[in-house]
């Protein structure tokens, strides 16, 4: 290839060379292209989930002994605080988890009040 181009054949010079370092350096090795696609795929993955809002306080409100419902400590408890009852449809947010147990009750994340739904008649 000569050093002196003309006017119209450098940018196909530079596409040419561009392409010959992007063959040898991700074709010719397997697993330089793998480690990438991986890396791209790990920094895509912790994108997606560092949107994702979390709205939980990180509070557990069960009372002095740990061992309260939330339907008597309503006007105690926040919106995203860890609560336990025994009406979960009534109090929990369902984009969260929800653990039952064998006492007949749940363990979720508060919605912030009863649900108004389940208060009308």
């Amino acid at each position: 290839m000569s050093i002196l181009l003309g006017e119209d054949h450098w940018f196909s010079a530079a596409l040419q060379i561009s392409r010959k370092c992007v063959r040898y350096i991700f074709l010719e090795s397997e697993e330089a292209m793998e480690r990438y696609l991986k890396v791209l795929g790990i920094i895509g993955v912790c994108a997606a989930l560092s949107a994702c809002g979390d709205k939980t306080t990180g509070q557990a409100c069960l009372g002095p002994n740990n061992s309260g419902l939330v339907e008597g400590m309503q006007s105690e408890c926040k919106a995203g605080d860890a609560i336990a009852t025994k009406h979960p449809a009534y109090f929990c947010d369902f984009n969260y988890a929800v653990a039952y147990n064998d006492y007949n009750s749940a363990m979720c994340i508060y919605s912030g009040k009863q649900k108004p739904e389940r208060t009308e008649q």
